[in-house]
């Protein structure tokens, strides 16, 4: 029996497989030859190839750290990446602010990637305030909603970001205007 379990890799589905076999046939020969014979030996082959005393554990983490020592906007980058490279549906799936509480890097280097990665399998629509979600996953189509706050009437505006009217949207509120976007590549290009 030692010998079976030194040759065995346990990571690796055949060898396991070959594992019980080997089991079996050794307990078989054991059991035919012996003078004690186990009375219910469908009893003893289940147990052995139930496997219910070997257990399965995961954790979550980024990095070395769990996921309970995670910030709420780290907690959301690990389950939504979990989620959506797990997810095996091509099904539509609607992301309400994943930027929430995360920082714009964390948004870009984490984010992004998996979010790109994801609409390659399926149709993917966020709700977002963040340009890093909308423009740097390369959206398809933008909609612009504007709430008239006297009338409490809504209206869109919808269409690609190479749409001047879209592109005018997604500056002012993604980006804070055009002033406010060319101040700051003034001050990151400055020496």
């Amino acid at each position: 029996m030692n010998q079976l379990l030194r040759r065995t890799e346990f990571d690796n589905v055949d060898s396991v497989i070959d594992f019980i076999h080997d089991v079996l046939v050794v307990v078989d020969e054991d059991l035919d030859n012996s003078t004690k014979k186990v009375p219910d030996k469908k009893a003893l082959y289940n147990l052995l190839c139930c496997l219910d005393y070997i257990g399965v554990s995961f954790k979550l983490k980024m990095g070395e750290r769990d996921l309970e020592e995670l910030s709420p906007g780290e907690r959301g980058i690990v389950l939504l990446v979990f989620y959506l490279a797990l997810s095996q549906n091509n099904i539509p799936i609607i992301i309400d602010q994943p930027e929430d509480n995360l920082d714009n890097q964390s948004v870009y280097s984490k984010l992004v990637p998996c979010i790109c990665e994801a609409k390659k399998k399926r149709q993917v629509i966020i709700v977002s305030h963040n340009p890093n979600i909308a423009i740097a996953c390369d959206a398809e189509q933008i909609v612009y909603c504007h709430m008239d706050k006297n009338t409490h009437t809504i209206t869109y505006e919808a269409g690609a970001i190479e749409n001047s009217i879209v592109k005018g949207h997604v500056v002012d509120v993604l980006e804070g205007t055009m002033p406010a976007f060319n101040l700051r590549q003034r001050k990151y290009t400055q020496k």
